[in-house]
């Protein structure tokens, strides 16, 4: 992420102590004095835990909040315009609410943090890998994010930040440790191979298969014609 201004700086900082003084309070005036008599020594770490999984939560409803009231729409920008301070304030709120949440979303769950964040989810979806700006990624049922796998709705290149929507079909595949950039679509049952990069702006056909790095369609070689049977 590219330097932010002063004010940025300042106004994002602010957000986040609001953040943690709001979980602290909860946890701490709220939920903490009810546990303590049934917990006895044990209340401390289930205080830690209940402000971390509070702040998360919070920090999720706050990016909803954020992007309910001002909107990032997708489109270049460079530093100085007024998106891309927006930008550089939400994505550090979600980066640091979901960095806290990781020890409470095992791969089954991911799916409903990416929800919190912004996602559009189907059913069944499965999030091995990582969604960066999930509010600019959609995602059709059964589709199948892999281990190390990147889906991001954000790329900076010559001093600018692209955003673009993602939008993967039902029943797609991105595979282990693949990428896939702002502003491409996979069609339903769409794979992407291991480690494949799909650039910025990429369209995947239904049920196509994509493979290398930029990634670009694959079809397995035919195979062989049987040898000819000697006549006895």
């Amino acid at each position: 992420m590219m330097a932010c201004s002063l004010g940025t700086l300042l106004s994002t900082s602010l957000l986040l102590l609001l953040l943690a003084a709001t979980s602290g309070t909860v946890v701490l005036c709220g939920l903490s004095p009810a546990w303590r008599p049934w917990l006895g020594p044990w209340h401390a770490p289930a205080d830690l835990a209940a402000l971390l999984l509070a702040y998360g939560i919070l920090s999720g409803l706050a990016v909803r909040l954020l992007l309910a009231c001002l909107p990032l729409r997708a489109g270049t920008y460079r530093p100085g315009d007024a998106a891309y301070a927006r930008w550089q304030r939400v994505v550090v709120v979600a980066m640091l609410g979901q960095w806290i949440l990781r020890p409470f979303a095992p791969p089954i769950l991911r799916p409903l943090v990416a929800r919190l964040y912004g996602a559009r989810l189907g059913a069944g979806v499965i999030i091995g890998g990582a969604i960066d700006d999930p509010w600019m990624v959609a995602v059709g049922a059964g589709a199948v994010i892999g281990h190390e796998a990147l889906v991001s709705g954000n790329t900076q290149t010559g001093g600018r930040l692209i955003l673009g929507q993602v939008e993967i079909g039902p029943g797609a595949v991105i595979g282990a440790h693949a990428v896939v950039m702002p502003g491409c679509t996979l069609g339903a049952n769409a794979q992407l191979g291991i480690g494949a990069v799909l650039v910025p702006g990429t369209t995947v056909g239904a049920g196509e298969s994509w493979r290398g790095n930029p990634a670009r369609p694959w079809k397995p070689a035919a195979p062989a014609a049987p040898a000819a049977v000697e006549a006895a």
